[in-house]
């Protein structure tokens, strides 16, 4: 009896060394399948650390905020237009929310100043080019 539990506990190490082996492979394989896909859209570190919200100012997904950024400074320029009280945010369900001299609109086609709609247009063009992600 003593030969046949001492073959029964080599087994049960074995089959343990086993299931261990295959729990390190199993871990390795989702590792490297993590490590190869491609990274998630994140904002730089440039991006993060210049990131501020200001008082009043809704909060906007990083995309967001970097397409009002390069609409603040296509209208730097332009006489009459005030930059200062427009500001993007995003709505419960993720959508685009644009606030300017203090209404909501829900999309381009609702703000009353062109240069404003068409520095909004310009801004997401540029920034839909492969190159075009800087003001």
């Amino acid at each position: 009896m003593p030969v046949e539990a001492s073959q029964t506990l080599i087994i049960i190490v074995i089959l343990l060394g086993l299931i261990a082996m295959l729990l390190v492979a199993w871990r390795v394989n989702v590792r490297r399948q993590l490590e190869d896909q491609p990274p998630a859209m994140a904002p730089s570190q440039r991006e993060l650390s210049e990131a501020r919200l200001d008082p009043g100012e809704e909060i906007a997904e990083p995309v967001i905020e970097q397409i009002e950024s390069m609409v603040h400074a296509r209208l730097a320029g332009e006489s009459g237009v005030d930059a200062s009280s427009l500001d993007f945010g995003a709505n419960v369900d993720g959508s685009l929310a644009i606030w300017y001299r203090g209404t909501k609109y829900e999309s381009v086609e609702q703000i009353p100043e062109p240069r404003v709609r068409r520095a909004v247009r310009e801004a997401v063009e540029a920034f839909n080019r492969p190159s075009g992600r800087s003001p």
